[in-house]
């Protein structure tokens, strides 16, 4: 399931609009156990999708914007019971 789930993000990434593929990548942080593979998510969504100045002279906004979802997950999913 991890592999399968991992094809189609990196398809998301690249056919989708960005914000269906922060969608899955949300998704994928919920849905899978210690989704680590999400920091190298959020390094080709700032290739992908990130400007060279970025927002507020910040140009690594995806990969905050991971490390935030990330742990959000991580501290929502022991309170929520599957």
């Amino acid at each position: 399931m991890r592999i399968a789930f991992n094809i189609g993000l990196i398809l998301s990434l690249l056919y989708l609009p960005w914000w269906l593929g922060a969608l899955v990548v949300l998704a994928g942080c919920f849905i899978i156990d210690r989704f680590y593979e999400v920091f190298i998510y959020g390094i080709v969504f700032d290739a992908l999708y990130g400007t060279s100045i970025g927002i507020h002279g910040f140009a690594y906004v995806g990969s905050l914007y991971v490390c935030i979802i990330f742990t959000a997950a991580a501290l929502l999913r022991d309170k929520l019971s599957w």
